[in-house]
């Protein structure tokens, strides 16, 4: 099976840059993956946001960002790391580019909002007479929205900095 390369030229004519374009079918898999995190997320979220007395609080504002951040890992990471998109270093660059962004995106947040939940938690138990006034929801989200912000800038910084390639500690043959 021959491979589709482009020539990309940088300002000049001497240099020649050859990037393998991914084929249609590992094009077609990683938009129907997205589809269906798209409709989970979707699901989860009508599921967990209704205005119900179950789910009102401030700590369920953090579990539900938590879920979502979760739910993100799981899923990004078992549709990228699987064998049939090949070992992260023949794969086309653009989805090593996509695998970051999409872990990052549900990892650094994760790490950031299981400290808020250790930090509210804490707060609940040892100074449970000021917990409605230090926690209350509005709080929780803009935490919750500080904890995804402040990953964008940490995944940005971070991605582009790093010296090795994260992919290869991820990938999983599925076909054992």
């Amino acid at each position: 099976m021959a491979h589709n390369y482009s020539n990309t030229t940088l300002n000049s004519n001497l240099s020649t840059v050859f990037e393998p374009q991914p084929s249609l079918s590992i094009i077609w898999s990683v938009l129907i993956l997205n589809s269906f995190l798209i409709v989970n997320y979707s699901i989860v979220a009508f599921v967990l946001t209704k205005h119900t007395k179950t789910f009102a609080g401030s700590y369920y504002v953090i579990t539900r960002a938590l879920a979502f951040c979760d739910m993100a890992i799981l899923i990004v990471c078992m549709g990228y790391t699987t064998s049939r998109l090949g070992p992260p270093d023949k794969r086309p660059q653009i989805l090593n580019i996509l695998y970051y962004f999409d872990f990052g995106l549900g990892f650094f947040p994760s790490q950031y909002l299981n400290v808020i939940i250790g930090s509210n938690r804490f707060v609940a138990i040892v100074f449970f007479d000021k917990y409605k006034t230090v926690f209350t929801e509005y709080r929780s989200r803009i935490l919750v929205c500080g904890a995804f912000l402040s990953s964008l800038t940490v995944e940005a910084v971070f991605f582009n900095t790093a010296l090795f390639n994260y992919a290869d500690f991820v990938y999983i043959d599925w076909h054992l």
